[in-house]
């Protein structure tokens, strides 16, 4: 049994299930949606404007990390208003944005197409997964969140002993290809859990959008090493054939 119901994706049935959710679940839905749209454009922005001037916001990764921390924390709902907590949305998707653009300029450098590709498996990746969660039974794929979080314990525990030992190739690999399948886990289980407090009364869009955003950029940033790392190994392989 697939755990994530291809057998039911692939069906022209499928779509029909989102009758399932009611008017006002699926404005809330498509809100969140709309929100996580935004944000990413917010984060290409920035990305966009740190590659072309790096200069004009001379942020180093760690002081991006602090400023994208205290962001996260203004995020709290009993810390500041709704209005206040999406212009921090969108505060914290840029600062991630502008964050993660050397790592696009030193993509592009390798191969200017790379960039597109990641860009497009992220969206089939996130836009699969999704419409997995919403066109499924209702509360079918929250098992799944037990598994995700002891992956992810799992996952932090091995970066944490990468600080003090070392990151070797093995964990190196496993946490790229982990942390995409387990990021991608995570759009199915908080797309349900987000479908379940819309239903309970919670219409929180901006707290909900965060969650996904979070799902949507990790995936983002692993599938660009991966094909990086496949471009480069590539490129290797070329090298050591011409010798």
């Amino acid at each position: 049994m697939d755990i994530f119901g291809s057998d039911r994706f692939f069906n022209a049935e499928t779509f029909k299930n989102f009758r399932q959710l009611t008017p006002p679940v699926r404005e809330h839905v498509a809100r969140v949606y709309r929100t996580v749209f935004n944000a990413a454009l917010c984060a290409v922005l920035a990305c966009a404007l740190q590659n072309r001037w790096p200069q004009l916001l001379p942020l180093s990764p760690g002081m991006s990390m602090l400023a994208g921390g205290l962001t996260l924390w203004g995020l709290s709902p009993q810390r500041s208003s709704l209005s206040t907590r999406y212009r921090l949305l969108m505060l914290l998707a840029a600062l991630e944005g502008y964050g993660v653009g050397p790592l696009i300029q030193y993509a592009a450098g390798v191969d200017q197409a790379l960039v597109l590709q990641a860009l497009i498996a992220t969206a089939l990746v996130f836009g699969s997964f999704s419409i997995a969660a919403l066109s499924g039974q209702r509360r079918s794929y929250l098992y799944l969140g037990g598994y995700l979080l002891s992956a992810l314990s799992v996952l932090t525990m091995l970066s944490l002993w990468a600080l003090v030992w070392g990151m070797a190739e093995w964990n190196w690999t496993l946490q790229l290809y982990g942390g995409l399948l387990l990021f991608a886990g995570f759009v199915v289980f908080d797309t349900q859990m987000i479908i379940e407090r819309a239903f309970a009364g919670d219409r929180d869009h901006v707290q909900h959008s965060l969650e996904l955003w979070v799902d949507l950029f990790a995936i983002f940033v692993r599938v660009v090493m991966t094909l990086l790392r496949s471009q480069e190994r590539r490129e290797r392989d070329r090298r050591q054939r011409e010798k």
